[in-house]
């Protein structure tokens, strides 16, 4: 059990990740937009994991219904088995769900704006 435990918990492999790439060094006009270098320069796997960046593609065979915002929202509430030993493996006590969507988060263009101005772009050296 134990061993098939790890394996449920296990990260997805690095050629399940999503597509990740750097950002271009030129002024932003729509923090929306894909916003690449050109030529494109992709953000390997390794450079996110360095970050501490930790990725789990959950089970798409199960259908489970989250809420659209729920700040906090308590894990317990979930009924996916593998979030569920996610959170009971590493201690999560509590998790924020906020669905970025321009119908169900008020203030869409100037929280998205915001979200892009907190954090800090990283540069590839």
């Amino acid at each position: 059990m134990a061993a098939t435990l790890d394996a449920h918990l296990a990260q997805s492999p690095d050629s399940e990740w999503p597509e990740a790439w750097y950002m271009t060094d030129s002024e932003v006009s729509d923090p929306k937009a894909r916003n690449r270098r050109v030529p494109n320069v992709a953000a390997p796997v390794s450079d996110l994991k360095a970050l501490g960046i930790l990725y789990w593609k959950m089970d798409e065979q199960y259908q489970h219904s989250y809420p659209i915002k729920s700040v906090p929202w308590d894990p317990k509430d979930t009924s996916d088995p593998k979030l569920a030993a996610l959170r009971d493996d590493r201690g999560y006590s509590y998790a924020d769900v906020i669905t970025i969507h321009r119908d169900h988060l008020p203030n869409f263009d100037k929280m998205i704006a915001a979200f892009y101005a907190t954090y800090p772009r990283c540069r590839r050296n």
